[in-house]
This record gives C-alpha cells, sequence and structure tokens, in this order.
C-alpha cells in the first residue's frame, strides 16, 4: 500500500536521518502502530524502526531524499542492506521469543522533500524473506 502525506519541517536540532526517523515513526503511529525498537542494532544486522500493529510485526527501513530526481528513495534500500534488516529482524524475533505469534512484515517508509513540507510513502511488503529458511545466530 503507497500513502502520501505532506509533513512539516526539520528543524536543524537533528540530523535528516534521525529527523526522517522520527517522521516515520510519528506516521506510523498515527496509523495505529506501536513503535517498539529504533534503530535496533545486533552484530548481524541493523533496522531503523521496529512497529507492531496487532499481531503484525514490521521492520521498518526509513529514507529521506531532498529530492526524487535521482530516484525514489526506497530504490536506495540495496539487497545488502535488506539482508541486514532481515538478518535484525530474524535477530529480534528468536531473542524475543517471537517466531511464531507473529505476521512479520518488511516496510519502507520514504520521506522526500516537497513544496511547503515533506511526503511520505508508505510500501508495505517491500520485500519479502522466510525467516524460517535462516539458521539460527551464533550464542555469544
Amino acid at each position: 500500500m503507497e500513502s502520501r502525506v505532506q509533513w512539516g519541517a526539520n528543524d536543524g536540532s537533528q540530523s535528516r536521518g534521525e529527523w526522517a526517523e522520527q517522521v516515520a515513526a510519528s506516521y506510523l503511529e498515527k496509523k495505529g502502530f506501536v513503535v517498539l525498537e529504533r534503530n535496533f542494532q545486533t552484530r548481524l544486522g541493523e533496522v531503523d524502526l521496529i512497529a507492531q500493529k496487532g499481531v503484525l510485526l514490521a521492520f521498518v527501513e526509513v529514507r529521506y531524499r531532498r529530492s526524487a530526481a535521482f530516484g525514489a528513495p526506497e530504490e536506495t534500500v540495496t539487497k545488502a542492506k535488506r539482508r541486514k534488516v532481515i538478518l535484525a529482524a530474524y535477530d529480534y524475533t528468536v531473542r524475543r521469543g517471537l517466531t511464531e505469534q507473529r505476521v512479520i512484515r518488511f516496510d519502507v517508509v520514504a520521506v522526500v522533500a516537497a513544496p511547503g513540507g515533506h511526503e511520505i510513502l508508505h510500501l508495505e511488503d517491500a520485500f519479502e524473506a522466510d525467516l524460517s529458511r535462516l539458521a539460527p545466530p551464533p550464542l555469544m
């Protein structure tokens, strides 16, 4: 599903990435999600936001662009980046015992500068992964 909304401007006190993640988190909360984690990191990978809505657990990569002139922000989520998000999601679900109780989805929320503010593009199911096919992470 694709959604576009106008959003306010960055006041300069945060990095663009942090600001875009805050905008994305607020957007998801307005859509009924509860943001569980921000910048979740493991040695396997990282994910910008982890949000829950009912049994749905969304692992969200956030992208910011000043303009879509050089391609859409979601196009910058490379195969390597998707793999890191997937591995972080796997680690998160295993460590919290959530492997069978949730519907898992990988989304991209893109924040793009637009006249009068910013637009938010939410791509649900932006990429797929079968977490059950991954090997367990090594014990630490």
